[in-house]
């Protein structure tokens, strides 16, 4: 007979920390995540696992004194080698040694573990975990002297997790629950420390990188996401620490796996014979479920083999090495376990990310564990990645890129975004604001949204006649001056051809061509910014005269075939000139999309519309990656290359490119570590010539990490290995900015200053309270062109703002 503990459902939560060890008597409480502060464990809880709740930080740090397996070097995994008899040699010889009795006397010979957690798009079929569990407590013997558990590991979706918990207490069966804690999720940012160097994604060899070598990559870059979400070795450890102290031996083991009865009775001979702390399982992948007996069934060749541990074991598993990763491949080769499978030797990518020392394997003369019988893996739901010569290569292309769309749309899902809705503007923060307003609630929300109506009217007064024919003529005298505009050399010009300086800020001298809006791209600036100011007064009042007037500014950049805005400034084929190409002039591309989904789900844009933006777009973005003056603005260490970010992780969006936008969101995160060394040399030299410089760095800065924070990825909340971060960077040129403004009596410069102040003191990484908050209404936010953060950034803002 089974035997079952009292108790079901035991919640315990796990995040990654180093390899640990541990002996009996531990409490499974112990196992929690550090984000958290306030999280306590049961009473007696002694002080071993006091001093290893030290150690578990995020994935950062190893395990304590004689449990150390393997620690932390440069901010990633790397296993430090010991001379003269040091903890690794150590723990081999204690292992090597006369196999102890367990200290505790238990009638249950084994625990068996199943870790049933999330499912992976593309790798795993929908409710194939219920429909295997379901198999399994059908079909699966009892094991006399066996018990058995099951680990429900922090499932995302609470509907199939509720499922299970009912299936299972149905059968009167225990199981320990991981929680999925939102809060904790989404304080984890994306691992960019884990790249070679801090500019790697700007140079060629990232480029050039195939892109499923890119998708590897991204899949690294998300670790900490991963480590979170799938817990493996997490859920594996919780298991085999609660498994010591139930019985003489563990089998912490993935959901997947059914035991039959030959099985257990080989292992249980093999337990009761054996002088050794490990025991290996072949396992076998099974094409399908069988309709009966797996024995009988139709299975493939053996792969990497669970472990079964006995209660004196010391290693466990290296939290560090995450799902798709090794994960439990790291720990068989430091047992040299039988290496009847094949596992690819560069998981890693070359980076400084989660490796195994190979020093530290065993080998096959010098073995630590016993192979001994089998167990079948039942199938995950596609037969195509379940067999053939090429299913171990898709089933890792088919990990890789599933996890990343599974942890890409959960950070969407958690801040309740899509990449059809407004990023920048929150369109349910804007709705209750809308409420608001129409009640009259708030003096504060009523004074700034009639502000923005004012501004309004004014850009509708401005008409000169036909729009659409006043801005064509802008546009068409643009034309002439940006093909005939002699640049000076730049030190980056591959064939010594004039070409434009790295980009600047400062666009063309418009009086070079007698007309106050004279170049494409200061038209773009200008009509974007009253765009937007006209598809929220129309939002806040209803006057569709706002949204027309709006619409017809966008036609007049794109439909007129005469005179419709061109991204691709590059030469003069009459003079053999390079135009001037200024990246300050279109990133206001971020806000305007927002007002072109604003628009479109109000009705007021025609489908030939949206359709032409979506070509100017996708050229628009051609040039950005595949032109010189885009890849000098990818590479630029200043302003020029946040800002590049921006533009491009925008347009991603909103033509629903998740993986350009991906890789934008990484690149973005990585240039915190170089651009705040460069830019405290900057400073130092005097390179910001006036406050307005620092001021409009910090917008760029500010924009992007607001965009990161809305798609899932909490900028505010990263620290470079030195400690940088975008928050103290832009504290830094604040408060230079404000000491070199405090006598020009610039308005304009001040209000863009007090913006910033309160947009980087709102967001918050930690569960403490954030206090009293500013009244974001009170602040001056009215139309000003020369801000590059988007025109009333003080409405809809997401709810923690």
């Amino acid at each position: 007979m089974e035997t079952q503990p009292n108790t079901i459902g035991h919640n315990t939560t796990q995040h990654g920390g180093g390899a640990m060890a541990d002996g009996p008597g531990t409490s499974t409480c112990e196992a929690r995540t550090v984000a958290r502060k306030d999280d306590t464990c049961s009473k007696g809880t002694n002080e071993r696992k006091k001093e290893e709740e030290e150690t578990i930080r995020r994935g950062w740090k190893g395990a304590l004194g004689t449990v150390l397996v393997a620690v932390l070097a440069v901010g990633c995994f790397q296993a430090k080698k010991r001379s003269g008899g040091g903890l690794e040699e150590t723990q081999i010889k204690q292992a090597e040694e006369t196999r102890q009795a367990c200290p505790h006397a238990s009638e249950v010979q084994a625990t068996l573990y199943r870790i049933l957690g999330n499912e992976v798009p593309g790798r795993h079929k929908q409710g194939q975990t219920l429909q295997n569990l379901q198999y399994m407590l059908e079909h699966e013997p009892e094991f006399e002297g066996w018990r058995r558990r099951f680990v429900l590991n922090r499932m995302v979706n609470q509907t199939l997790e509720r499922q299970i918990m009912d299936m299972l207490e149905g059968r009167g069966l225990d199981y320990l629950h991981i929680e999925f804690k939102k809060e904790e999720y989404r304080r984890i940012t994306l691992d960019t420390d884990c790249l070679p160097h801090p500019q790697y994604l700007l140079g060629d060899e990232f480029n050039r990188l195939k892109e499923s070598r890119q998708a590897r990559l991204m899949f690294s870059i998300y670790r900490l996401k991963n480590i979170y979400v799938y817990n493996n070795n997490g859920a594996r450890n919780v298991a085999l620490r609660e498994g010591k102290r139930l019985g003489n031996w563990t089998l912490p083991w993935d959901g997947n796996c059914f035991l039959e009865k030959q099985g257990w009775m080989d292992l249980s001979e093999a337990m009761r014979s054996s002088n050794v702390h490990y025991l290996t399982v072949p396992m076998r992948r099974l094409v399908e479920l069988p309709h009966d007996s797996p024995a009988n069934a139709d299975c493939l060749v053996v792969e990497e083999p669970q472990i079964a541990f006995y209660c004196t074991s010391n290693y466990t598993f290296n939290e560090e090495f995450y799902y798709g990763h090794l994960s439990k491949v790291e720990l068989l080769k430091r047992l040299g376990a039988s290496r009847t499978w094949t596992w690819p030797e560069d998981m890693g990518f070359g980076l400084r990310c989660p490796k195994s020392d190979s020093s530290t394997w065993r080998d096959m003369q010098n073995r630590m564990d016993v192979t001994v019988g089998s167990v079948a893996r039942l199938p995950s739901g596609f037969d195509a990645l379940e067999q053939g010569l090429n299913t171990p290569s898709s089933r890792n292309k088919a990990r890789v890129q599933g996890s990343i769309d599974f942890l890409f749309s959960l950070d969407l899902d958690l801040q309740q975004q899509t990449l059809n809705d407004t990023i920048f503007y929150n369109l349910g923060g804007l709705e209750v604001e809308q409420s608001l307003y129409q009640q009259g609630k708030d003096p504060h929300l009523q004074a700034l949204v009639n502000c923005l109506i004012k501004d309004g009217e004014s850009i509708l007064s401005r008409r000169a006649g036909d729009t659409r024919a006043e801005l064509g003529r802008e546009l068409k005298e643009s034309r002439s001056c940006i093909g005939s505009h002699n640049s000076p050399t730049s030190s980056h010009s591959r064939d010594n051809q004039a070409v434009p300086p790295p980009l600047k800020k400062t666009s063309i001298d418009a009086q070079q061509c007698g007309h106050p809006h004279s170049t494409q791209t200061a038209t773009l600036h200008r009509v974007a910014s009253d765009v937007t100011v006209c598809a929220l007064a129309s939002f806040f009042n209803g006057n569709s005269t706002f949204a027309q007037h709006a619409a017809e500014q966008l036609s007049s950049l794109f439909l007129d075939q005469q005179a419709a805005l061109l991204p691709n400034l590059t030469t003069d084929s009459s003079s053999g000139t390079q135009a001037r190409w200024e990246l300050h002039d279109i990133v206001s591309m971020h806000h305007l999309l927002d007002a072109v989904r604003l628009l479109a789900s109000s009705g007021f844009l025609e489908q030939v519309l949206i359709e032409r933006l979506e070509n100017w777009l996708h050229d628009l973005h051609q040039f950005l990656t595949g032109t010189a003056l885009g890849k000098e603005a990818l590479q630029a260490t200043g302003h020029n290359g946040i800002f590049y970010d921006l533009v491009v992780a925008s347009v991603a969006a909103y033509r629903n490119e998740r993986f350009t936008l991906i890789k934008a969101l990484a690149r973005a995160q990585s240039r915190i570590s170089n651009r705040f060394s460069q830019g405290i040399l900057e400073l130092e030299r005097g390179q910001f010539a006036t406050a307005e410089d620092m001021v409009y760095d910090c917008e760029g800065w500010v924009s992007m990490a607001y965009l990161s924070e809305r798609l899932g990825n909490p900028l505010w909340c990263y620290r470079d290995r030195n400690g940088y971060s975008v928050e103290a960077w832009i504290t830094l040129l604040l408060e230079r900015a404000r000491s070199l403004s405090a006598t020009s009596r610039k308005p304009t410069l001040t209000s863009r200053i007090e913006a910033l102040g309160f947009l980087i003191n709102q967001p918050t990484c930690t569960t403490e309270s954030a206090g009293t908050r500013m009244d974001k209404y009170a602040f001056r936010s009215a139309l000003n062109y020369e801000s590059a953060v988007r025109p009333y950034w003080n409405l809809g803002l997401t709810p923690t703002l």
